[in-house]
């Protein structure tokens, strides 16, 4: 089942006002980030993202910086189109300046790509999370931030997904200047479901190598009752971050229209027209 398939279940029937459609799995309030009543997705997004810094932050050993999204000009030295999440300049190991870009998306969307490309750009994304993990996030994401490289030929027709064969065109993603500069970019995405992405999983891996090394920094503050390890402790609250903050996003929903329904069943009614007293005529 896809998950446009899945999506359309959640809303199934209208209240007496048209304008409200009763969404049973929360889908609606969890995916439109101006739904009714429901907080902005900044809020998700900013949750998750506060997460991975703490945990780069606690292994590095120079400045690891929290960007404002506000002041974007001032963070055009690591790319000049695009403002990083996290930026840790000299951060990687060739001495380049170290990007984080932090995704919270859905898997579950009412939108939906068939795949289907075309012969003059080549392949396109498609939506396969019913196959495969992530198959409905990361590779739009990932062309869209990162850009691909030309794999195949015009002559081999567009990609197909089930085949895996087939000619995708060269595309530049938002981080293009940065990547071009030699730049490394990490995406962090987590899904709703808590689920790390493959390259977000990776970074916490190589922070956690970092941290368990020989004279290795690890500024992670841990409970006194009961201490994980540093990967488990910061992937632990990376997800919870990202599922606890979409949750109240759609409990926020959820208590909206709550009272939007209690002023609809307090609203006066239409008063009955006066009743003739047989016995007056």
């Amino acid at each position: 089942m896809s998950a446009g398939q899945l999506s359309s279940q959640s809303s199934s029937h209208h209240t007496l006002d048209p304008t409200i459609v009763i969404d049973r799995l929360g889908d609606t309030l969890s995916n439109d980030p101006k739904s009714r009543g429901g907080t902005t997705h900044t809020t998700r997004h900013n949750t998750t993202n506060r997460a991975f810094y703490n945990a780069f932050k606690a292994v590095a050993t120079g400045p690891v910086i929290l960007t404002d999204k506000d002041r974007e000009e001032s963070y055009s030295v690591f790319d000049k189109n695009k403002c990083p999440d996290i930026a840790q300049p000299n951060g990687c190991p060739w001495g380049a300046d170290w990007l984080g870009d932090t995704k919270v998306l859905s898997p579950l969307t009412k939108s939906s790509h068939a795949g289907r490309g075309s012969k003059e750009n080549g392949g396109t994304i498609a939506d396969v999370g019913h196959h495969f993990a992530f198959g409905n996030t990361e590779e739009g994401i990932h062309l869209h931030e990162l850009g691909c490289r030309e794999r195949g030929r015009p002559s081999d027709g567009h990609f197909n997904h089930e085949t895996g064969r087939g000619w995708v065109k060269e595309r530049h993603g938002e981080y293009h200047d940065a990547l071009a500069h030699n730049r490394k970019v990490a995406l962090l995405l987590v899904e709703t479901s808590g689920a790390l992405g493959r390259h977000a999983a990776r970074e916490l891996r190589r922070a956690a190598r970092s941290a368990n090394k020989k004279g290795g920094r690890d500024g992670t503050t841990y409970s006194r009752v009961y201490q994980t390890p540093f990967l488990a402790h910061h992937m632990r609250a990376i997800s919870g971050a990202a599922v606890f903050s979409d949750a109240a996003h759609i409990e926020n929903g959820i208590r909206y229209l709550a009272h939007l329904t209690t002023e609809i069943g307090a609203a006066p009614r239409a008063e009955s027209p006066a009743t003739v007293d047989s016995d007056s005529e």
